[in-house]
């Protein structure tokens, strides 16, 4: 169905739009919201992409109920999701359990319990990138640089964003949704870095023939209740595996190893590696996973053990980062000491970057994107039919859009700081010795799943 249109005739020189930053959930989220509200591009909202149209991530993700809903009802369909489904050219709709296993016997030891409930579903990163751009005119190749509080030719203020590419963008506020180290945040607050949750963890991806994981040796996770995420625990210790991608010819099934550090000395454990050294894999990793694999259920051993030294896809050392804001007095105070501060704010991963494995991050920025576009859109919808029964030939004011943005700013900080401390929380209680996992789940080494109960950890 077509997004509905709005019909005032305006004086496109009398407009300001809202600059977005950053192609990621948050802002392809908040541009699909203005976009199905009628609202125009270039006009009313620009956005920008530092990735090319034909960049796609290939990782997945796992997407809840109470993020989704909203956008299926913003897109009028049911199952809005399903054509990003990891496992969609399986006849999969994504579909994961939250149970934990025991990495030893195979049998579940836990559970995790989905937030608000409902379903969840694994879903492509490329794929929902396809769903989210769906209409959209965005301007990719954009790396943003800078922004600068200005004025132009007829005396109004506002913001205005340059790129590496010598192009700038005026408008009357920006919204910086640019990631973890977002460029955006750097020049409002820079003094607002990630922190690094104590996690060693490292990961990697496989691509593999489909009929060799539908007919041959490793259709494990889809004779798991079809599932398409595993998550096994060891003492201090966790083993993932995950689909990506599942395509007619080939599928792409990453693995994530992670455990506590045993100190600083600890060869896997670099927290503060700089970023062009993530792709270097220290030696011990598959001393570790070799010795580890040896002690895993046999079925599932394989995914352990294969991971090997140069094989398959590349492998990187992952650090689990988290990013939290200041509290609103301080937000502001921050604020006010850079020009212009007052007109740029933040969203998705640039204001609370959650651990990328257990972490909620990409729901909390679909509901940023969702929520923030319902909010301005009601709001540039009132002023232009307001401006437009008036007969105005004044530029319109950008203060009722900085000022429903501050209130979202307000209104959010709460929600992003309490997800952040739930998915570090829910990442750092896997890690306990495996004695703890068979007493509260009544299975023991070995021990068979009837009569089991797997414990139910409530985040």
């Amino acid at each position: 169905m077509r997004p509905l249109q709005r019909k005032i005739v305006r004086s496109l020189p009398s407009e300001l739009p809202v600059l977005l930053i950053g192609g990621g959930l948050a802002n392809l989220s908040l541009a699909q919201t203005f976009h199905r509200n009628g609202l125009v591009p270039k006009v009313d909202y620009r956005i920008f992409d530092s990735y090319s149209a034909t960049s796609k991530p290939n990782y997945s993700l796992t997407l809840h109920e109470w993020s989704l809903r909203p956008m299926e009802k913003l897109f009028r369909k049911k199952n809005w999701l399903d054509k990003a489904a990891v496992d969609r050219a399986a006849g999969g709709v994504g579909m994961v359990e939250s149970k934990i296993f025991d990495l030893e016997s195979g049998k579940p030891v836990g559970e995790l319990e989905l937030e608000n409930g409902g379903r969840s579903v694994r879903a492509n990163r490329g794929s929902l990138k396809d769903l989210l751009t769906d209409g959209l005119e965005v301007e990719y190749k954009k790396v943003f640089k800078r922004f600068e509080h200005v004025k132009d030719g007829t005396g109004r203020e506002g913001i205005q964003a340059f790129f590496d590419d010598g192009s700038h963008a005026f408008g009357s506020a920006l919204i910086g949704a640019d990631g973890v180290h977002s460029t955006v945040r750097k020049q409002l607050l820079p003094s607002v870095e990630p922190t690094v949750s104590p996690v060693v963890c490292f990961t990697g991806q496989w691509t593999l023939p489909s009929p060799t994981l539908l007919t041959g040796p490793i259709p494990y996770h889809l004779r798991v209740d079809n599932d398409t995420y595993r998550v096994d625990v060891a003492s201090y210790t966790a083993f993932s595996t995950t689909y990506n991608r599942f395509d007619k010819d080939k599928a792409q099934m990453q693995w994530i190893y992670l455990r506590l550090p045993t100190g600083s000395d600890d060869p896997l454990w670099t927290p503060d590696r700089s970023l062009d050294k993530a792709r270097e894999i220290p030696d011990e990793l598959y001393i570790e996973l070799e010795d580890l694999g040896k002690k895993t259920e046999k079925e599932y051993s394989r995914f352990v053990l294969g991971v090997k030294k140069g094989d398959g896809d590349a492998q990187y050392n992952w650090l689990m980062r988290c990013l939290r804001l200041p509290p609103l007095d301080e937000l502001n105070k921050l604020k006010s000491q850079v020009e212009g501060g007052d007109r740029v704010f933040l969203i998705g991963d640039a204001a609370h970057a959650m651990p990328i494995f257990m972490g909620d991050g990409g729901n909390h920025a679909l509901k940023d994107g969702h929520d923030l576009g319902q909010v301005l859109s009601k709001v540039i919808r009132a002023q232009d039919q307001a401006h437009y029964e008036s007969r105005s030939t004044e530029p319109k004011s950008s203060e009722p859009v900085l000022t429903a943005l501050r209130e979202f700013e307000a209104g959010a900080l709460d929600r992003w700081g309490k997800a952040v401390d739930k998915s570090e929380l829910r990442l750092l209680s896997l890690f306990k010795p495996i004695e703890e996992w068979r007493t509260a789940s009544g299975v023991e080494a070995g021990e068979g799943e009837e009569g089991s109960k797997p414990q139910e950890i409530t985040l």
